[in-house]
């Protein structure tokens, strides 16, 4: 129905959007982030346009395209201060391969109640745990190995807090860095 929703009306940000976040659980990250630009350009004003930014940073990195994750993330930070969803991207933003890592501002974005008290992504103690893997990229980006494996199996969560082990994956960014 979405689809066909979007056919009829190429304009229909809320199809695209609803579209952006079921591709994302579904579909490939090329067509999330498609539909997520298609949803933000109709109507940048959407109820849920930090989502929509949000899903277009996470898109754009996961496609190491590093200008258009840069650009979304800093949209979403003028336009959304207060939301911590900004506040993980300018954290995840150091990991990609253009980015200089900044250890302190990383330090200071990781442990920030921020990103530890951000409703979309889970728990606090998951959040924390997930903002400290990638501060844990960071530090192995900036060549502080031994630093990083500490912070990087520190933040390793039990079951309880990670049921689906989604955290693996930037772990093993973290130990492929």
């Amino acid at each position: 129905d979405l689809e066909d929703a979007k056919k009829i009306n190429p304009l229909q940000a809320g199809a695209w959007g609803t579209l952006s976040h079921l591709y994302y659980q579904t579909g490939s990250t090329t067509d999330v982030l498609l539909a997520a630009r298609q949803a933000y350009d109709a109507d940048a004003y959407l109820t849920n346009a930090n989502v929509i930014l949000s899903r277009l940073f996470l898109a754009s990195y996961d496609l190491g395209q590093e200008v258009d994750a840069q650009a979304s993330c800093e949209e979403g930070q003028r336009r959304f201060p207060d939301d911590p969803r900004f506040a993980l991207c300018q954290l995840m933003l150091m990991t990609m391969r253009g980015q200089e890592p900044d250890v302190a501002k990383a330090w200071s974005l990781a442990t920030s109640e921020a990103v530890r008290n951000d409703p979309s992504t889970g728990s606090p103690e998951y959040n924390e745990r997930q903002a400290q893997i990638f501060l844990a990229a960071v530090l192995a980006k900036a060549g502080l190995k031994d630093s990083a494996r500490a912070v990087a199996q520190r933040a390793r969560p039990s079951i309880d807090v990670d049921p689906t082990r989604d955290l693996a994956y930037p772990e093993a960014f973290v130990l492929a860095l």
